[in-house]
C-alpha cells in the first residue's frame, strides 16, 4: 500500500492526524486531505511540516510503500 511520508512520519511520532493539526495550526480535515494528496500545503503549513519532520518539501509529499518506506519510490 502506498502513502505519503508525511502520514509514514506521523504515525513514527506516534501522532494522530488531530494532534498534528494542533501543532500545524489547521484543522484535522486538512491533514487528512495532504496526506491523500487531495490538497497541497500552504506555504506555512508547509514550513510547519518541514519544520516538525526535519525533511526537505518534495519528501513530504512523496509516496512510499508502508511495508518498506524507503525501498522505492512509485
Amino acid at each position: 500500500m502506498q502513502i505519503t511520508r508525511l502520514k509514514y512520519e506521523r504515525l513514527q511520532k506516534g501522532w494522530t492526524q488531530q494532534e498534528l493539526a494542533d501543532k500545524v495550526g489547521v484543522t484535522k480535515s486538512t491533514i487528512q486531505r495532504i496526506e491523500t494528496l487531495q490538497r497541497k500545503p500552504s506555504y506555512d503549513v508547509l514550513i510547519a511540516l518541514r519544520t516538525l519532520f526535519n525533511l526537505h518539501d518534495g519528501d513530504l509529499l512523496q509516496q512510499i510503500s508502508d511495508d518498506a518506506p524507503f525501498s522505492s519510490t512509485n
